[in-house]
């Protein structure tokens, strides 16, 4: 089921499958004063021990071929035992846009192990691509009551209420996250949002400062703020915003940085 969990346990056999063999021709050397024949027949058996581990290494290779095709070739051999596999294999299905059997596959990762909440809170997020909302917010809430430590769950549903302009719900889900994992810059980057589309300014302001700190690549942060800074009648700020966005390849930055200039 994973080939990494062979190669420790392997050494110890192979180890002394080499030193009978090597024993043995020793052995057979000392007694037969054709050595040389020998050497070549233990050459040729060496040679087709190669071909042979060869080719079977080239046939496993192809079930790392892509994340369907593993988890297909894990699921096939194992169907009842695995709910991980199921979970990556809809993730596949999902890559595909093949969203009905996505869900058929979340369905069966927490039929064999309902407390899955990795599998509820993915099955979630497709939820909200079919505009199932009402679902999705249902996996999420499962996920949350089997581990509340799962800030992804409370960060999807912060994403999902902004989205539909409940942005009270939106700051109080992003809020949790924070509290969770403070270091987590995009949970920052969406409270401020909310906190914008809400007017309440110097808190959209504090956190976008917050996720910049925290981003590796705060992009699309900078132009968020460039546009309060707008807001609030600062076009000096507004436009170093925008030409840092459009410095690090943020198109919005670059168009919205052109739409000042002219």
């Amino acid at each position: 089921m994973a080939d990494r969990y062979t190669y420790l346990p392997s050494l110890s056999p192979f180890l002394i499958f080499g030193l009978a063999a090597a024993w043995a021709e020793e052995s057979v050397i000392t007694v037969n004063k054709r050595g040389l024949l020998v050497k070549v027949l233990s050459a040729a058996v060496a040679i087709l021990g190669i071909i042979l581990l060869s080719s079977l290494t080239i046939a496993q290779i192809r079930v790392w071929k892509d994340s369907y095709t593993l988890w297909n070739y894990v699921i096939e051999r194992d169907p009842q035992g695995i709910p991980s596999a199921y979970n990556g294999r809809a993730l596949a299905f999902e890559e595909r846009g093949l969203y009905n059997e996505a869900l058929a596959d979340y369905q069966k990762a927490v039929d064999l192990s309902p407390s899955y909440t990795e599998a509820y809170i993915n099955r979630g997020s497709l939820l909200v691509k079919l505009n199932r909302v009402d679902l999705a917010i249902a996996d999420y809430n499962h996920a949350i009551a089997l581990n509340p430590a799962r800030y992804e769950a409370y960060f999807n549903l912060g994403l999902l209420y902004g989205r539909t302009g409940f942005t009270g719900r939106a700051i109080e889900y992003f809020s949790k996250v924070i509290e969770i994992n403070p270091g987590y810059a995009e949970a920052y980057k969406n409270r401020g949002l909310s906190y914008f589309y809400a007017g309440r300014y110097d808190s959209a302001l504090e956190d976008f400062n917050k996720a910049i700190a925290l981003s590796h690549n705060p992009s699309s942060v900078y132009v968020h703020r460039g546009n309060l800074y707008l807001k609030a009648g600062n076009k000096e700020l507004a436009v170093a915003d925008f030409q840092k966005a459009c410095g690090l390849g943020e198109k919005m930055g670059c168009s919205e940085l052109q739409v000042l200039q002219q």
